[in-house]
């Protein structure tokens, strides 16, 4: 997965002009120091255009720390930041797409997240002219920010249950069209230990929009029982 990610991006014109910054996480446990040793083999000895910055955990931070604390760190550096995991496969396009995007709408105070995938759209039936759109819902394949926004992010799964009232939550849903809510309940549980969840209810807390490509610029490839968050029932 990290070598078809990185292979991808290498394919975009830009790539050479970006700055990376590659988080590896720890091991759990030393049946898996092996397998994240392959991985940080793999970046060490990547043929990038420029080096990039690697930073390798001492400790497991598990995906939500890890990714928490790769942004904050990141983005207080560059003020803004296009954020891959590694399984996602992106379009020669992408960072063209995301580069574009992001200076576009960075003075915009109501725009605070940029996707690069969106969900299987019916194109001729919604007889759409443009190329993105705004809307409220919250992608987190391949996506973008600020670091004036970023700085709002809050992961405090009590806070919401103890303010959110029932029509806020229904209007989180969709109006009730997908439950949203469920993983910040079982993030409370401690069934589940996510992020981007506590991003979109950052975002929705602030009225804030997200801008989605009409078509996708990335492909997951996680979805194969290798994911932390992904595993298949």
């Amino acid at each position: 997965h990290t070598i078809r990610t990185l292979n991808s991006l290498s394919k975009n014109h830009l790539f050479p002009k970006s700055k990376l910054f590659i988080y590896c996480d720890g091991s759990k446990s030393d049946k898996d120091s092996k397998n994240v040793k392959q991985v940080q083999k793999i970046v060490e000895n990547y043929d990038f255009p420029n080096r990039p910055e690697i930073i390798k955990r001492d400790i497991n931070y598990g995906l939500s720390k890890n990714i928490i604390s790769g942004i904050s760190e990141t983005i207080n550096l560059a003020n803004k930041v296009i954020v891959i995991e590694d399984d996602i496969v992106t379009s020669a396009n992408f960072l063209n797409f995301m580069n574009n995007a992001l200076t576009r709408f960075e003075s915009n105070k109501d725009v605070w997240h940029i996707s690069g995938w969106n969900y299987p759209l019916n194109i001729a039936k919604l007889n759409v002219a443009h190329e993105a759109f705004f809307w409220k819902v919250m992608n987190c394949w391949g996506w973008g920010t600020w670091k004036d926004k970023w700085k709002y992010y809050d992961k405090d799964s009590e806070k919401l249950i103890k303010n959110w009232s029932k029509s806020k939550i229904t209007s989180f849903n969709l109006n009730n069209r997908f439950n949203f809510w469920k993983q910040v309940e079982e993030n409370h549980k401690g069934l589940i230990d996510t992020w981007a969840i506590f991003w979109m209810s950052t975002i929705f807390e602030n009225n804030g929009y997200r801008l989605s490509p009409l078509y996708s610029y990335v492909n997951n490839i996680g979805l194969d029982n290798s994911g932390e968050n992904s595993r298949i029932s």
